[in-house]
């Protein structure tokens, strides 16, 4: 089996402390520059003082095992600053889910990435995320799947004497209702 290469994408400049968003690929080198260019396509709904770095090199893992095997590494794309005005509440925003369309042990292999905090302007009256958010979003994630050739896979970490695997995402949604982050490990 194929090993996975960790990308992870640093949210800093917030007064609740720096955030860190963990995909999982088949193909680093391609599919960090697919996650540059999906964060920058979403950054006008996150406030402007936060800046997205998408790492250039990472971890390589066995996902059967979740040993780690070595590292990757790719040209460096360059920090993506934020550009949303307005108020916003630091721990409410959106979510992505990342669909594989696999089952595990009874259960749908689905990938989530919290986007948080999101400016007032990305929710309607109601409190929820707007349509017009929601499908910028949306089609900014299916071009990122895209782009990333089927690389991006969610990981099914192994669980004791049960053996780990992942399965490509195939489509990508985002949930309509507001959501809350209450910490870094939601």
């Amino acid at each position: 089996m194929v090993n996975l290469e960790r990308v992870r994408v640093h949210w800093s400049g917030t007064t609740g402390g720096n955030g860190l968003s963990t995909f999982y690929t088949t193909n680093g080198a391609t599919a960090h520059v697919a996650l540059a260019n999906w964060f920058a396509a979403i950054k006008s709904f996150v406030p402007n003082t936060i800046v997205f770095s998408v790492d250039n090199g990472g971890d390589t893992i066995d996902p059967l095992t979740g040993t780690l095997m070595g590292s990757w590494g790719a040209s460096t794309t360059g920090p993506i600053s934020a550009t949303g005005t307005g108020n916003y509440a630091l721990a409410s925003g959106m979510l992505v889910k990342w669909d594989t369309g696999t089952i595990v042990h009874g259960h749908r292999l689905i990938g989530k990435t919290y986007i948080v905090p999101l400016v007032d302007s990305a929710f309607n009256t109601l409190g929820a995320v707007s349509a017009s958010v929601q499908a910028t979003v949306q089609s900014a994630a299916a071009s990122c799947i895209t782009a990333a050739g089927g690389s991006m896979v969610v990981w099914n970490r192994p669980k004791g004497s049960v053996a780990g695997g992942f399965s490509a995402v195939t489509t990508a949604s985002v949930v309509n209702k507001g959501v809350i982050l209450r910490s870094r490990r939601d």
